[in-house]
């Protein structure tokens, strides 16, 4: 633990991400372990098929990742004090699951690589360790033999271990802002365990949804206990038209919040008290998409932590969110 108070708490499921190009004789390998994949395609897999696929990558680029985890490492190097609240697996295939392996052509993804980073931005780790599971991963494949198609494949594995806060940190840290990524709401002890604690010491929160799915199968637990006890709330269209409530319906049960939907190349809509602004997008040449709506999240509530007008948070997060675009990974450069 550690002895600065801690500003800003994520809690969500930690990803690795693993980019990799493949062509047609790589694609025939991915078939042959998975007949259904198609480019295009969103996949949600098992710890064991996953380690299969992998065997068909060379990857490129290996970063640490999650929704969660993407905003906080912004908004530590936006110079707050933060801490991290997520599920790791338990270490090596040696030592966790024989099924998974911790490296491939060279690059390691066990939980260290999460670790190493979190000490190099400052990230109080506040992680889990889930034993015989594989820390959670992704592969966003892209084709390379002539098309423009991606394929993103998830295995959250030791992620979805995550059921309760500890009472070493919901006892003792009184962070002035909570982040919570969608896709920790389905599971209502541990949103429970983060409600209470932000009622015991006074945070604010702030969510990101994550996913229309989890939007359509949680929707009366969001209206009815999550958005009273919102104060920041982000979305895409589709996430929150999951809803079925018009947005200013929305904005008038949160707890006197500002509402975001974030439009990809559209920009942004920002909904606040009885104003609605509308921010384009910053014109750029786009490598990866990944991370881009985590960054608007976190300038956005950088610049309106540090007492900026909503209209300049909008600004910043519309720029925030064209550095990461640039690059493979939720990251913005570091200098």
């Amino acid at each position: 633990m550690t002895t600065d108070p801690i500003e800003i708490i994520a809690v969500g499921n930690p990803i690795i991400d693993i980019y990799a190009g493949i062509d047609e004789q790589g694609f025939s390998c991915l078939k042959k372990t998975a007949p259904d994949f198609e480019w295009g395609q969103v996949r949600h897999v098992d710890d064991e098929l996953f380690a299969e696929l992998l065997s068909c990558v060379d990857p490129e680029d290996i970063v640490p990742g999650g929704g969660a985890y993407n905003a906080l490492r912004i908004l530590a190097q936006r110079g707050f004090r933060t801490g991290f609240v997520g599920a790791l697996g338990g270490g090596a295939a040696s030592t966790a699951d024989d099924t998974a392996p911790s490296a491939v052509g060279g690059m390691s993804f066990g939980p260290e690589l999460f670790r190493e980073e979190m000490r190099h931005f400052g990230i109080v780790d506040l992680t889990a360790t889930v034993s015989g599971r594989p820390t959670g991963r992704s592969l966003c494949l892209r084709d390379t033999a002539g098309g423009a198609e991606s394929l993103l494949i998830f295995n959250p594995a030791a992620a979805t271990e995550l059921g309760a806060i500890s009472e070493d940190a919901s006892g003792t840290l009184k962070p002035r802002l909570i982040y919570l990524e969608g896709f920790v709401l389905p599971r209502t002890a541990l949103v429970e365990d983060i409600l209470a604690w932000r009622g015991r010491v006074g945070a604010k929160l702030a969510v990101d949804l994550g996913a229309s799915p989890i939007v359509g199968a949680r929707r009366d637990f969001l209206l009815e206990e999550l958005l009273p006890r919102t104060s920041f709330l982000f979305g895409t269209k589709e996430e929150l038209e999951a809803f079925g409530l018009m947005y200013d319906e929305l904005l008038h049960r949160m707890n006197r919040g500002v509402l975001v939907c974030k439009k990809g190349p559209d920009g942004s809509s920002v909904l606040f008290g009885e104003s609605r602004i509308d921010v384009p997008a910053r014109a750029v040449s786009v490598l990866d998409t990944t991370g881009a709506g985590d960054a608007y999240a976190a300038f956005f509530l950088t610049e309106y932590l540090r007492g900026r007008t909503v209209e300049q948070a909008a600004e910043s997060a519309a720029y925030g969110s064209s550095l990461v675009l640039r690059q493979y990974g939720g990251r913005i450069p570091e200098h």
